[in-house]
């Protein structure tokens, strides 16, 4: 086990949300936005859009997103249509860019079939620290460019 490739941050003193089966928080100084989802069912796959629905908007359009499905069950049909809700809150908030941790490909699979279909830009990586880098990478290629001063 790769001790740095599994460490768990403890993301707790950011603001955001909690509940059964899902945590959510905000790094407004990063612009990121930060989902972890365990095991779903239709009332905690609700208050996951509720969330997302109250603090994605304290972030500037083009915020970074860490998506952690590490713990993540493979869900139903009608739980699932609230993970499309989600991508949707997303990208109509503005998402830039957005990381996708997991090691389930049926994982996998649910979210990157619904991102699709709603233009969600989110890769999937297999590690937080690939995820991290992913993103400072889009960043770093996708900051404004700086006027030139011409004297």
């Amino acid at each position: 086990m790769n001790l740095a490739n599994d460490f768990q941050p403890d993301r707790s003193h950011l603001p955001g949300v909690s509940g059964p089966g899902f945590e959510i928080r905000v790094d407004a100084g990063k612009n990121r936005l930060y989902l972890s989802l365990g095991e779903l069912d239709l009332e905690s796959a609700r208050a996951v859009v509720l969330g997302l629905g109250r603090w994605v908007w304290t972030l500037s359009p083009g915020f970074t997103m860490i998506n952690d499905l590490t713990r993540y069950q493979p869900v139903n049909q009608k739980v699932a249509l609230h993970i499309t809700r989600g991508q949707t809150v997303l990208l109509k908030a503005g998402m830039g860019k957005g990381a996708r941790v997991s090691a389930s490909p049926l994982a996998d699979l649910q979210f990157s079939r619904r991102g699709k279909q709603v233009g969600l830009d989110v890769e999937t990586v297999r590690t937080l620290a690939e995820a991290r880098a992913l993103l400072e990478r889009w960043e770093r290629d996708n900051r404004p460019a700086q006027p030139r001063d011409e004297a």
